[in-house]
């Protein structure tokens, strides 16, 4: 069946006239009849009574007209949802991270994206790096914010921040006032102390619960990158996202210098 003669005795059958329907549709009169007259032939059946330049649809006309209705009011609310979904008026976002990033990092970010595009859904997903990098390769994400040492050929990976890692302990903890080759001993033990990125304890080393302590090696730093399949064009909820990272990521270099 052709969508374009479906189009023509559609318009026809809500105007009953041919001469209506193709001013409406932008065609001579003839040019209508002639696609009717082509549709009525591929079904074998009349799908209009004429009388004069009246038209009347007959009972398979109305049949068929009932579902040319149902077929043009799905696409136009296909149409519709597409260029809302482009206009990010609606849609999903699926992004993964950290846990860390989750709690620390991501609210800000996507609190942004909301401000912009209220009508979008945000998923986030958390993991570990690994994880997250392999939700991206089945697709269950789109973009992700993580740090890992190297990352599979399909992903494209740019760089977003570096996090300062830190050697954190409770403000009691004897550590707290020990010298430093003594504090890399029991860092290699494991006990009571940890590494995080300083932006995680940030809050807790202002107020006081928490205290760092250098190591005689000097800083370290984490790589974290903004990672997606370098193959699949990016949704426009994904490139709203991406952009909001990229701004974030400016600024944050601007701040260095």
């Amino acid at each position: 069946m052709n969508i374009n003669q479906l189009k023509i005795f559609y318009v026809s059958g809500k105007q009953q006239s041919f001469s209506a329907a193709a001013e409406e549709l932008f065609l001579t009169q003839p040019a209508v009849t002639m696609q009717v007259r082509q549709l009525e032939d591929y079904f074998q059946v009349a799908l209009f009574h004429r009388h004069g330049k009246k038209i009347e649809l007959t009972e398979a006309g109305r049949l068929l007209h009932r579902y040319a209705r149902r077929i043009f009011d799905l696409t136009a609310a296909a149409e519709r949802a597409v260029w809302e979904l482009k206009e990010l008026e609606t849609g999903t976002l699926k992004v993964g991270t950290t846990k860390t990033y989750a709690k620390h990092l991501m609210p800000a970010l996507i609190s942004s994206f909301q401000e912009q595009h209220p009508g979008m859904r945000v998923i986030l997903d958390e993991g570990s790096s690994a994880e997250i990098a392999h939700s991206l390769l089945v697709r269950k994400n789109e973009l992700a914010l993580i740090a890992k040492a190297s990352y599979p050929q399909p992903l494209k990976v740019l760089s977003f921040a570096q996090e300062e890692l830190v050697l954190i302990m409770g403000r009691f903890h004897p550590l707290a006032r020990s010298r430093i080759d003594f504090i890399k001993e029991l860092v290699e033990t494991g006990k009571g102390i940890s590494f995080v990125v300083r932006s995680a304890v940030e809050e807790e080393l202002q107020r006081g619960a928490l205290k760092t302590r250098p190591l005689a090696e000097g800083p370290f730093y984490l790589n974290v990158d903004i990672v997606y399949l370098k193959n699949r064009t990016l949704s426009p909820a994904a490139q709203a996202f991406l952009e909001i990272l990229m701004r974030t990521m400016a600024i944050k270099e601007k701040e260095l210098f």
